[in-house]
């Protein structure tokens, strides 16, 4: 993921820019988009959904989520199975994310089959990846 992230940087950085202009937005996915009100703003435009939707599609994000004002989370895999699920994102935030690992590999294998709170690795200034499992 950090390789990738390495890659488009730049891409996700023009992306976090529309993303910013969004205040009715809560996610995107490649099949919809979930709004705040349909009363309280704007849609997004046609071509630039269609942009947020190519730039999943060519990085194989799964949806686009607004968190707080200061938080937008590009979800890469998100895994449901019966007894247990997880999510890997990157994050953008304008203020820092905590628990900060240095690596969330080893967590990962480590938690494998268990719950692991929400847990961040920062890759670039705003910039973090995200794991958690329930």
């Amino acid at each position: 993921m950090i390789n990738r992230f390495k890659e488009k940087k730049t891409d996700f950085e023009t992306i976090v820019k529309g993303l910013e202009k969004e205040k009715n937005v809560i996610r995107i996915s490649g099949k919809s988009v979930i709004y705040k009100s349909s009363s309280l703003g704007e849609k997004v435009p046609p071509k630039q959904l269609e942009k947020y939707r190519e730039f999943m599609n060519e990085l194989g994000l799964q949806e686009i989520r607004m968190g707080s004002p200061n938080t937008i989370r590009f979800v890469a895999s998100s895994i449901g199975w019966l007894l247990i699920s997880s999510e890997k994102s990157y994050v953008y935030s304008t203020i820092d994310k905590s628990p900060v690992a240095d690596s969330l590999d080893e967590i990962i294998r480590s938690k494998r089959f268990e719950d692991q709170p929400p847990i961040y690795r920062r890759i670039s200034p705003k910039w973090y990846l995200f794991y958690e499992s329930w």
